[in-house]
């Protein structure tokens, strides 16, 4: 049975050379009854994004190709030798990797963004929890993200439940 996908509170950045708190936080949580590890998760999570996701994201860098922005493609191919901090994963950069925490963002001209995925040991099972922290750093970052942002929670969801489904195989 796939557990379902629970929005949390975003716990405190993790990556210390913020000063100041995010502009914007969420956080998805998924009860996971398999064992597994912080790094084969995130992988499993990075290959999940959807097709339709995968669409919107060739839309945005087609949008933005005339701003300056980083396009950012999408690499299916991943393993956990890619998972190194500075490594380039696409959508994301990775900025360190634990034992039990996976960090990675994106740093640009109008915002900066830090996904983490971490995994939470629970009585019998385990919890991934995946947090969003995203810092503004101009008018143009603000407006991107407003039409952003509720693609960001439904595709957050959407991975989480395909990652949900790829568990239970």
């Amino acid at each position: 049975m796939i557990q379902p996908i629970k929005l949390t509170p975003a716990p405190e950045p993790p990556h210390p050379s913020r000063p100041r708190p995010a502009d914007y936080a969420d956080g998805f949580a998924l009860n996971l009854i398999v064992s597994s590890d912080i790094s084969a998760l995130t992988l499993e999570f990075l290959k999940s994004l959807p097709l339709w996701a995968a669409r919107l994201v060739a839309l945005r860098n087609y949008l933005v190709a005339w701003t300056g922005l980083k396009a950012q493609p999408i690499k299916r191919e991943l393993d956990e030798a890619d998972l190194v901090p500075g490594a380039d994963l696409g959508l994301f950069t990775c900025y360190g990797c634990g034992p039990d925490e996976v960090l990675l963002g994106q740093k640009e001209r109008h915002l900066d963004f830090y996904t983490s995925l971490k995994l939470v040991p629970l009585t019998g099972s385990s919890q991934l929890q995946v947090s969003t922290w995203v810092y503004f750093h101009n008018p143009w970052g603000r407006a991107y993200f407003f039409f952003v942002a509720p693609w960001h929670r439904w595709i957050v969801r959407s991975m989480l439940e395909r990652l949900a489904h790829r568990l239970i195989r």
